[in-house]
């Protein structure tokens, strides 16, 4: 079962926007990350800015693990300054990531917009998961 662990350590103390890294690792190899922001000028949400599995892991519930880290993780820095959390956000490529699609929507995410042309060749698409 890969170890998942989190980096930076949490900085509860400071009101700055940061990015923090949840990685799973399997006997010292990455095999998983996901990287999301928190900024205080948007206070209640955060944006994941890219959720990864090896392609040869996928479906061994690596991703579903980290995504539940990332909204232990979030929910926690909210608390600590006050916040309450939200919002968690991403933005997809519509065509190359249909099987992120399932997998959002499994964790409670819902398809809100889709940008046209934001990316070359395909729509973008964005998923909101709300906590309130």
């Amino acid at each position: 079962m890969p170890r998942i662990s989190v980096e930076p350590s949490d900085r509860a103390s400071t009101k700055s926007t940061y990015i923090r890294t949840i990685t799973a690792t399997d006997n010292g190899k990455t095999v998983g990350k996901t990287i999301w922001t928190f900024s205080p000028t948007q206070p209640g949400a955060i944006q994941i800015i890219s959720i990864e599995v090896d392609p040869s892991l996928v479906r061994q519930g690596i991703g579903s693990r980290m995504i539940t880290r990332l909204f232990d993780e979030s929910t926690k820095r909210s608390k600590s300054l006050g916040i309450q959390l939200r919002r968690v956000w991403i933005v997809i490529e519509q065509k190359t990531h249909i099987t992120a699609r399932g997998f959002l929507t499994k964790h409670g995410f819902h398809h809100v917009k889709t940008i046209d042309a934001l990316f070359k060749d395909e729509a973008a698409m964005v998923y909101v998961k709300s906590f309130d």
